[in-house]
């Protein structure tokens, strides 16, 4: 029979289940990390960067496979790369992340630092690869409790950071109950227990009000860019829209699967009144855009998108690897430079396209510039019915409450919704069919929260205060040495 020792040694094995279990379940969560924290302070041995790999490896590897499983399916099965390099693709996301993971838990126990400060360390490391490179803001840990508007109603402050933070508190204090350092414990839940009472409520709602549609045409990836289908599915958009009796009608992220010109748009809708945003492939010169047009009684103007994939929209260091083969073939489009605001007679909207939902700082802008709604077009029937489909838009949740606005997102297969600024879900459409999906919103009169005016700093500023606490750890192990 094995001794307590043994099993805390070997509760990480656990770690796996409950995170995938957390995807779904957002409650376990709240003590998803515990058994990683009982492990790491098991192990004794001299080996500290060995132990730490070895028990985070194995905790998150398999769910970060779990969680990003999608991409293979649509880098592999849409994108025809070859199987060896979209499973190298896929499992160097995978390997990306998990190096971030690791070293916040290194670091702890390699300089002796209190499990109390691991949330500081490990909220640093998620902002830190958000940053790094072309930036990577997807997978944080706020997206297990997404769904939870009493939890998450502090991004009004700092962000989604902020709530990750919470998170492995509440973590770190379930570890201290496990450990029956009850003080230590209570203090940790009284503190983010009072969260709950002096967070600041988002302002009344204004006199503003328009309908807005939404078309989900659930056209399968298979499909979507066949030359014999394209004709059949912008069809399926205009006929639609055709039907519809709104404000503002939403396609989404490449609706229109040809090379926009404004003179075919019109003989298609020329005649239609009613403002639509979709998007489509422009082209300005000789550089081509993954845009969002906005078409308003024959004018036409361009959001074009800022935040590219990499190795999916443009190939990063394209000259260094032009030995690959389907590196030569790939087409990049242009990053975007200009923050473009569409005036929904008097209601300022804003458009982002796809990966951009997961950056704070793009809906921040565009808040900052006066949007009072946020439209978020994407097309996630890249990722089939997987989990990385259920990942991307937990983030539009966050944008909703940092910037006390109404989020708007139209998606090809789902998931298609409304978001309220209290971060909670007004209505949507179900995944994986077709439908338009129409809200009467009365818009909130435009408040800065405190998050537009200073909690975006708050990744920046846990960057900084982990490394001097680093710093410190450092210089108390050499003077103990």
């Amino acid at each position: 029979m094995w001794s307590k020792n043994n099993i805390e040694r070997f509760a990480f094995i656990l770690a796996p289940f409950l995170l995938i279990l957390s995807f779904y379940y957002s409650f376990i969560s709240f003590f998803a990390f515990v058994p990683l924290l009982i492990s790491l302070n098991s192990q004794k041995s001299a080996k500290v960067f060995l132990d730490v790999f070895l028990i985070i490896s194995i905790s998150f590897l398999p769910f970060f496979l779990f969680l990003y499983i999608g991409l293979l399916k649509g880098i592999y099965v849409y994108n025809h790369v070859p199987f060896f390099l979209a499973f190298s693709m896929y499992f160097g996301v995978c390997i990306y992340q998990l190096a971030y993971t690791i070293v916040p838990f290194y670091l702890i126990k390699k300089f002796n630092i209190s499990f109390l400060l691991l949330p500081v360390f490990y909220i640093a490391f998620e902002y830190l690869r958000s940053i790094v490179l072309y930036g990577d803001p997807i997978g944080n840990v706020s997206m297990f409790v997404y769904n939870m508007p009493f939890f998450i109603k502090d991004a009004t402050w700092f962000g989604s950071y902020f709530v990750g933070l919470k998170l492995l508190f509440v973590n770190v204090a379930i570890y201290y109950l496990y450990k029956n350092k009850i003080k230590h414990a209570l203090i940790i839940l009284g503190v983010i227990a009072c969260l709950f009472f002096v967070v600041n409520l988002p302002a009344k709602n204004g006199s503003m009000k328009k309908s807005i549609a939404l078309i989900q045409g659930n056209i399968s990836q298979s499909q979507k860019w066949d030359n014999a289908m394209l004709i059949n599915n912008l069809n399926v958009y205009v006929n639609a829209t055709k039907k519809t009796n709104a404000d503002l009608v939403v396609w989404p992220e490449s609706a229109y699967p040809f090379l926009f010109k404004p003179q075919d748009f019109d003989n298609l809708l020329g005649y239609y009144k009613t403002p639509i945003i979709f998007g489509a492939q422009t082209q300005r010169g000789s550089n081509y855009y993954n845009s969002a047009v906005f078409f308003n009684n024959r004018k036409y103007d361009y959001y074009d998108k800022h935040e590219l994939v990499p190795f999916a929209e443009f190939i990063p260091l394209r000259k260094y690897l032009s030995f690959i083969p389907t590196v030569t073939k790939f087409g990049s489009f242009t990053h975007g430079k200009r923050f473009t605001l569409f005036d929904v007679d008097g209601l300022k909207t804003a458009a982002i396209i796809c990966y951009e939902e997961d950056f704070e700082n793009i809906a921040r802008t565009f808040k900052t510039l006066g949007a009072r709604l946020l439209v978020v077009i994407t097309n996630d029937a890249w990722f089939g019915n997987t989990p990385t489909f259920h990942l991307f838009y937990r983030d539009d949740f966050y944008r909703a409450v940092e910037n006390n606005i109404y989020v708007a997102r139209c998606a090809n297969t789902g998931f298609s919704m409304i978001v309220s600024p209290q971060g909670k879900m007004i209505t949507n459409l179900k995944p994986y069919t077709f439908g338009i999906l129409k809200a009467d919103i009365v818009f909130d009169d435009k408040k800065i929260t405190i998050f537009d005016k200073f909690g975006h700093f708050f990744g920046l500023f846990d960057l900084i205060f982990t490394g001097i606490l680093l710093s410190i750890a450092i210089i108390k192990k050499k003077k103990a040495a």
